[in-house]
């Protein structure tokens, strides 16, 4: 199966793994790789993301109900919920600068606001971040109080 969305090329392979190959805003060639539930598999619900030949696999994990608080173990998240008009929230823990990187993708139809905890920052501002349909952020725990977006 292909499919292809803006910018975005899926191949599915049976129903294990969906690759996804498609360009980030600089224009360089980003491929990602889902493995769907397989338990034999050692990667079983990661993605592969293969980015100016540098690879790591991300934990995904979906969300599907609000409020939603990350969790270390988190990676990359993927909010897919409909409250029929309200927006999902995701909230940040406590900024440590642990440089821990957290994506998340809002593929749902609802918006999805990214918190900062108490009061923490996004890029100097303490307010939510909101997410609409497709969008997406990466943040880093940059210092004690301060999360960044790249």
């Amino acid at each position: 199966m292909h499919m292809k969305r803006e910018g975005l090329y899926l191949e599915a392979h049976g129903r294990e793994t969906v690759n996804i190959h498609g360009f980030n805003e600089d224009g360089k060639l980003l491929e990602a790789q889902l493995i769907l539930d397989n338990p034999t598999h050692p990667h079983s619900n990661k993605t592969l993301l293969d980015e100016y030949d540098a690879r790591q696999w991300f934990d995904v994990k979906p969300v599907t109900s609000s409020p939603y608080n990350i969790t270390p173990d988190d990676d990359l998240l993927v909010v897919n919920c409909s409250l029929g008009g309200g927006a999902i929230e995701i909230n940040l823990p406590a900024a440590t600068g642990s440089g821990k990187v957290y994506r998340i993708k809002d593929i749902g139809t609802d918006n999805a606001d990214v918190t900062p905890n108490a009061t923490d920052t996004i890029d100097g501002v303490n307010a939510p971040v909101t997410l609409t349909q497709w969008d997406g952020i990466q943040v880093v725990d940059h210092a004690a109080g301060a999360w960044i977006e790249i």
